[in-house]
């Protein structure tokens, strides 16, 4: 039976590497009868790879003002999607979607039918539908995701200190990974919701690209390239705490926030301090995890065939209390780099202005105003 592959995320595990990975890697998937296709609606909040997301509408991208025309849209562009796929089974025996919002948008309605629509699918005897997603330890996705907003800058939650935000965590989150699964197990085979750990040191051949060309049976090769850029790279050490307080200075806008970016993500690749400026105590992660440990546990048992197995390890050295040696150096650094990034722009100003050609034409455009004054 031919398979539809859906990678739902969780967001903050490599889903945009994975994408841009298996798009770069088009002939070598179509070689081994695998097709990851690109479809032609655009939405403004996501990039062409994430093909995935035209299976949760996201009405809000469109631009198109009546509710319900929006509502119509989304049911046109899936049947359209859908017909598209059922033609592309002609040719490849496995069809792979990504889109890792889809694990957020799920939670609340319409969304949620997404698994009946992707089981009424099924029926129609084409193809079967499997779902994988990448788990990451409960406290490790929230400050990640807590990262993002935080780097991104766009909401009020931007500004909060990391332990405010988690003393209540967003829902769409979905923390509870077991009864989520749960939900599209309802819908989809418990034996076809594909679940990995995203553990860097477990990677099926140490890396997450490997690891997931094994979740849908693909032996990694040399035929693969890797694009050694780094994508959707998240702030690190002090940074992302300079970053949550120069948030709330109002005129952060878009371009200035790209600008600042640039300078932080600079000034994080020379710091020394590579950790986190919000890492939890050891009581504290026990703590978090402790209302989600018995799901996780079923997890590994149901999902993961490891009866005894727990899903994450949370035991480790605790080196929150370890001093912050690196504060000083890495905010002078951002101030030294700042300014510089200002001199060259003034520079830059300067010689726009004084161009040779420039001048000329404000020696002209002031003699032609100066004539009609006279007259």
């Amino acid at each position: 039976m031919k398979t539809l592959y859906i990678h739902i995320g969780t967001p903050k595990t490599a889903t945009t590497a994975i994408q841009k990975f298996l798009m770069n890697n088009k002939k070598a998937l179509n070689d081994r009868g695998y097709e990851y296709p690109i479809f032609p609606y655009e939405y403004p909040d996501a990039s062409c790879w994430r093909n995935g997301h035209f299976l949760i509408g996201m009405a809000h991208d469109c631009h198109i003002e009546n509710k319900e025309d929006r509502k119509e849209l989304e049911k046109v562009q899936f049947a359209q999607a859908m017909e598209t796929i059922r033609g592309l089974f002609l040719t490849y025996d496995n069809i792979i979607l990504s889109d890792e919002i889809i694990w957020r948008s799920t939670y609340t309605s319409p969304y949620n039918q997404l698994w009946q629509q992707l089981k009424e699918e099924e029926k129609k005897g084409i193809f079967v539908v499997k779902i994988i997603v990448y788990l990451r330890r409960q406290d490790e996705y929230a400050a990640s995701w807590w990262g993002q907003l935080v780097k991104m800058g766009t909401r009020d939650v931007a500004r909060e200190p990391f332990s405010l935000y988690l003393e209540n965590p967003p829902q769409a989150l979905q923390l509870d990974y077991f009864n989520k699964l749960e939900e599209i197990a309802c819908h989809i085979e418990r034996e076809h919701i594909l679940v990995r750990r995203f553990d860097r040191a477990g990677f099926t051949g140490n890396s997450i690209y490997a690891d997931f060309l094994d979740t849908v049976g693909i032996t990694f090769s040399d035929e693969f390239i890797i694009d050694a850029g780094d994508v959707n790279s998240g702030l690190k050490g002090n940074y992302i705490e300079f970053k949550r307080i120069i948030n709330s200075l109002t005129d952060l806008e878009p371009t200035s926030n790209k600008v600042l970016l640039e300078i932080l993500a600079k000034c994080a690749d020379a710091s020394m301090e590579k950790g986190t400026p919000h890492k939890l105590k050891q009581q504290e992660i026990i703590k978090l995890m402790e209302p989600y440990r018995e799901g996780n546990r079923k997890i590994a048992s149901l999902y993961l065939h490891e009866p005894e197995g727990e899903l994450f390890d949370i035991n480790g050295e605790d080196n929150s209390s370890q001093g912050n040696m690196q504060y000083q150096a890495d905010l002078v650094r951002l101030v030294g780099e700042s300014f510089i990034y200002l001199l060259h722009d003034n520079q830059k100003l300067h010689e726009e202005v004084n161009h040779p050609f420039r001048m000329l034409l404000r020696c002209i455009k002031r003699s032609i105003f100066d004539n009609k004054e006279k007259k």
